[in-house]
């Protein structure tokens, strides 16, 4: 048993004092650089900004103003640390969004499909996000991850002319579909009406395309400004699947870069960039279209209920977005998840848990994230849905594995 002697409480005091001299000066410095940054001198607020850090500070949104100054000095490395920094003191969506656009953008596209899948998780307007990462996919080398992505991107908001450009990209050079890649690219055209920077290079890829591939081309295979509906694939003469696979674009030829389109009402140019960033955008609501006898949409439902799962996928997946339900969402998801595809039983659960509260959606994520052995995303399910009873026979054995150890 330890006495507390005068001494010992003036050394106490005095430590206390210093303590809060510390976190004073802390905060000055941060000020410093503050209003260093708001003056656009990046120099002076970075010397800042370290010196609070080295201090202690955990400010994200000093560690996000770091980033982007250390991004104005062409410090990439630096700009990657501060916004991981970011992120790990709070930031949130906001800096995961400028991480993600930092990654596209110095083309490290295999770091920037891992923000946007946390961010198609974390935002509520997940339609710009489907799109993003589907471009992200496309250019990581993962083109038919990537179609599923965009497609459920055009699905969602057919009004919107980013996926369009984007699908009609991935046809085009990485899925060998030059045929169908000319719809895309004059829907694209079609929807901005030709005023999008790189309209006339879109004009011509798919021109170019027509004259070359006019004998597989079908115009009615994609509708503008409507929901894709994919059509079952035809068979290709092999003379023409030859000459498909065989042939090499040339140089003279650029491909359109992806494009971005910040004007919500369609005014306007829509921008062109080096690669796809994320959209604000409001997702349009589409009401369910009514299930038809003997419909895809129906066939997907029975063949769900017959477990016949890999059936059930691939008439889900020819079903546009707006026609399904949530209960629709979490049968795919779940007949991925049979298929153990944790990836896309992640995706379509996560999207119909979005909708409705369901606690088999729930329980199903839980058993997708457990076999996938992701622990980020059980806790945030337990963050939650752990304080609600009614999950309570969901979540009471897991979350009590995943709480962190009490040391």
């Amino acid at each position: 048993m330890f006495r507390n002697t005068g001494r010992s409480v003036g050394v106490s005091k005095l430590l206390g004092c210093l303590c809060l001299v510390t976190l004073v000066g802390c905060a000055t410095v941060q000020r410093q650089g503050d209003r260093a940054f708001d003056k656009g001198n990046c120099l002076q607020a970075l010397e800042n900004y370290d010196e609070a850090a080295a201090a202690g500070t955990k400010d994200p949104k000093m560690y996000q103003r770091a980033a982007q100054c250390a991004l104005k000095l062409g410090n990439l490395a630096g700009a990657e640390r501060y916004y991981s920094q970011a992120l790990r003191f709070g930031g949130g969506v906001p800096v995961a969004r400028e991480l993600a656009g930092f990654y596209v953008k110095t083309s490290n596209y295999v770091s920037a499909v891992r923000v946007y899948q946390y961010l198609l998780y974390q935002e509520t307007d997940k339609q710009p996000v489907y799109n993003n990462l589907g471009t992200a996919l496309m250019y990581a080398g993962q083109p038919f991850d990537a179609e599923s992505y965009l497609m459920i991107a055009q699905q969602m908001d057919p009004g919107d002319p980013t996926p369009y450009v984007n699908l009609g990209l991935l046809y085009d050079r990485h899925l060998r579909q030059p045929w169908l890649a000319i719809n895309f690219y004059e829907c694209f055209n079609e929807i901005t009406k030709g005023r999008a920077t790189n309209a006339e290079m879109v004009r011509q890829r798919a021109s170019e395309l027509r004259d070359r591939y006019f004998r597989l081309y079908d115009a009615d295979s994609v509708a503008c400004g409507e929901p894709y509906r994919p059509a079952a694939a035809q068979v290709i003469p092999l003379e023409d699947l030859k000459r498909v696979v065989e042939t090499e674009l040339p140089d003279e030829s650029p491909l359109p870069a992806p494009v971005v389109s910040d004007d919500a009402a369609g005014e306007g140019e829509a921008q062109v960039e080096g690669a796809p960033l994320v959209i604000e955008r409001q997702v349009t609501d589409h009401a369910p279209t009514p299930e038809r006898p003997g419909s895809v949409l129906g066939q997907a439902r029975h063949a769900h209920s017959q477990e016949r799962w890999a059936e059930a996928v691939g008439f889900f997946t020819a079903v546009p977005v707006a026609d399904m339900t949530s209960e629709d969402q979490k049968r795919l998801g779940d007949a991925y998840r049979q298929q153990a595809n944790w990836a896309m039983a992640s995706h379509w659960l996560e999207l119909a848990a979005t909708t409705s509260d369901d606690p088999e959606i729930v329980a199903m994520l839980f058993d997708v994230y457990k076999r996938n052995k992701d622990e980020d995303r059980i806790s945030a399910l337990c963050k939650r849905y752990g304080n609600s009873r009614k999950y309570e026979t969901i979540t009471a054995g897991v979350c009590a594995e995943s709480a962190p150890k009490k040391k």
